[in-house]
C-alpha cells in the first residue's frame, strides 16, 4: 500500500520494502475474498452482478485517507463441480446399515438440470456464457457461473463404487459378493438460441462393482463381483430461458 497525497508526494515505508503495514488499514471488500496477499474472486456469478470485484481501504488512523479499487473479472478459470453417488463404503454416513460379509451397494449420482445462455461482460462487452446448474435429485440449486465460451466446464454425476466383499465365514463355502455400483446421473443440458460456443464435459458413467470377497477356506470359492451401474443420459435441448442474476 502507498498513499499518494493530491500534490503527488507518496507516503511509503522504504525499509519494509517501500509499502505501508496492512494492518493500519481497514479492508472492505465485494465479490471476492479480504485476502491481504491475493484476493479470489466468488465462483458464485450472482455475487458479481457488475462482473467486477471492488476493494475499499481506509487507514485506521486518517480515516479521509482512502482509496477504493475495481478490476474486472475475467471469467476464465475452469471449474469442476461434482454431484457424484457415494461409494459403498460410505453408504453408513446415508442410511443405517447391517454389515454382512457382502459389499455394501453404492449410490445413484443425482439428475442435474443446466441453463445456459449468452450474454455480454458489463464491463468489457466479451461474450460470457451465464451457466445456471439445478439438482432435481435434490431439488436444490447447485451453482451460478459466469464463463467465457471457450473456458472449460466438468460435470461430475457418475454413480458411486460398490463395496468390496468380506472374507468368508468358518460355516460358509464362499466368501461376501461385492455390492452393486451406483447409476450415473441423468443430465439434461438447455441452451438459449444465443449460445453458439460451450466448452463443457459431462462424465455420468455408471459405478463399478465391488469385487467378491476371499472364502475363508482355499477350498471355498471367491464371492460374485458386484454388478456395474448403468451410465446416464444426457439431453440436449434448445429453447428460450430466462436467468435470473
Amino acid at each position: 500500500m502507498i498513499a499518494t497525497l493530491q500534490n503527488g508526494t507518496e507516503l511509503k515505508t522504504k525499509n519494509i520494502g517501500g509499502s505501508i503495514p496492512w494492518d493500519d488499514f481497514i479492508l472492505k471488500n465485494k465479490g471476492c475474498s479480504n485476502t491481504i496477499e491475493e484476493v479470489r474472486v466468488d465462483e458464485d456469478a450472482s455475487k458479481l452482478p457488475n462482473d467486477k470485484i471492488t476493494i475499499d481501504v481506509t487507514s485506521k488512523y486518517h480515516p479521509k485517507l482512502k482509496a477504493v479499487k475495481s478490476i474486472h473479472t475475467t471469467n476464465n478459470i475452469g471449474i469442476t463441480v461434482n454431484q457424484n453417488g457415494f461409494w459403498g463404503w460410505e453408504r453408513h454416513k446415508y442410511m443405517t446399515v447391517f454389515q454382512g460379509v457382502d459389499g455394501q451397494h453404492a449410490g445413484k449420482a443425482d439428475d442435474l438440470r443446466i441453463k445456459v445462455k449468452t450474454v455480454s461482460h458489463k464491463q468489457t462487452g466479451t461474450k460470457l456464457n451465464k451457466i445456471e446448474i439445478f439438482n432435481v435429485s435434490k431439488n436444490k440449486l447447485v451453482a451460478r457461473y459466469k464463463l467465457t465460451p471457450s473456458t472449460e466446464l466438468i460435470i461430475n454425476a457418475k454413480g458411486g463404487q460398490g463395496d468390496d466383499g468380506r472374507k468368508g465365514r468358518k460355516n460358509e463355502t464362499s466368501g461376501g459378493n461385492g455390492g452393486n455400483g451406483g447409476n450415473g446421473g441423468n443430465i439434461t443440458l438447455i441452451k438459449d438460441p444465443s449460445v453458439s460456443k460451450l466448452n463443457i464435459t459431462i462424465n455420468n458413467t455408471g459405478g463399478r462393482g465391488g469385487n467378491g470377497g476371499p472364502p475363508y477356506y482355499n477350498t471355498g470359492v471367491k464371492g460374485n463381483n458386484g454388478v456395474s451401474g448403468s451410465n446416464g443420459k444426457i439431453t440436449n435441448q434448445v429453447k428460450t430461458i430466462t436467468l435470473k442474476f
